[in-house]
């Protein structure tokens, strides 16, 4: 037969059939690696590589050295150790580089020793500032950070060398960037309910990764455990002025202490 008496089906009738297998969440297998340490796909490993990517079915996350954050503007930028040998990973959110944990030190970067503070046993009594743990128990110390009394901030030898206890300054560069009081307590906000009561809404897509840590009240008692984070400022002042991220709020914003003696998180910011 020759060519010509050949039927020839048009383009545009020729279909192919697909089948696309479907995906397990949080149970899918690594997609991609690039350079050992970004990876793309659905990962459960407890503890990977900062840099880690995953797709949760709905939205991707960051691993950030500590905790999964919804991607946003930041930037995982490394790590930096205290005095006490600690490890903090660090996140860079607009022009700035933040830790994106809590404070855990229990000594000054000179390795001065500072005043502890458990329930009524004091260890270190009359050593400059005072560390009390979140919700006075030992066992929170790691996971949310210390409770430090702005005396221990006025030794201006609290975070690692090359770093600072944010002023009000940094506080406000970094509420603008999020876009200002009403909404930055969202962005900075660890989400879900583990480390917050269950009205939290934080999406953490600046990975901040703030904890509700609450307080300690200079009356001798422990507050606001999971309901708010309270991070001190280091400007100078008689009543000291401290960032809130309240659970139930999208708001984040400086307020004026009523006491030094409060004793309040801190979280450092690169010089």
């Amino acid at each position: 037969m020759s060519l010509t008496s050949k039927k020839l089906i048009p383009l545009h009738l020729i279909f192919v059939s697909l089948t696309v297998l479907p995906s397990t969440a949080n149970t899918q297998e690594l997609l991609l690696e690039v350079g050992g340490g970004i990876k793309i796909g659905n990962t459960t490993a407890t503890n990977p590589d900062p840099g880690t990517i995953r797709f949760t079915g709905t939205s991707f996350e960051g691993w950030n050295g500590f905790t999964w954050v919804t991607l946003g503007s930041f930037k995982i930028t490394g790590q930096v150790t205290d005095y006490s040998g600690n490890t903090y990973p660090t996140v860079s959110i607009g022009s700035q580089i933040w830790m994106a944990e809590n404070l855990r030190v229990t000594r000054y970067n000179d390795g001065d020793p500072m005043q502890i503070q458990n329930g009524m046993i004091i260890i270190n009594f009359g050593a400059t500032g005072t560390l009390h743990y979140p919700n006075d128990q030992t066992s929170n110390f790691q996971t949310y950070g210390g409770l430090y009394n702005f005396h221990c901030v006025e030794t201006g030898k609290l975070c690692p060398t090359g770093w600072r206890v944010p002023d009000n300054v940094d506080w406000q560069l970094l509420i603008d960037f999020l876009g200002g009081t009403e909404v930055a307590g969202l962005s900075v906000k660890e989400t879900g309910f583990t480390h917050w009561f269950p009205d939290n809404q934080g999406c953490n897509n600046s990975g901040f990764t703030a904890r509700g840590a609450g307080r300690w009240h200079e009356t001798g008692s422990a507050q606001d455990f999971k309901s708010l984070a309270y991070l001190w400022s280091s400007t100078p002042s008689v009543n000291p002025l401290f960032a809130a991220v309240l659970t139930s709020a999208s708001s984040m914003g400086l307020f004026t202490s009523i006491s030094k003696l409060r004793g309040m998180s801190v979280r450092c910011v690169k010089n």
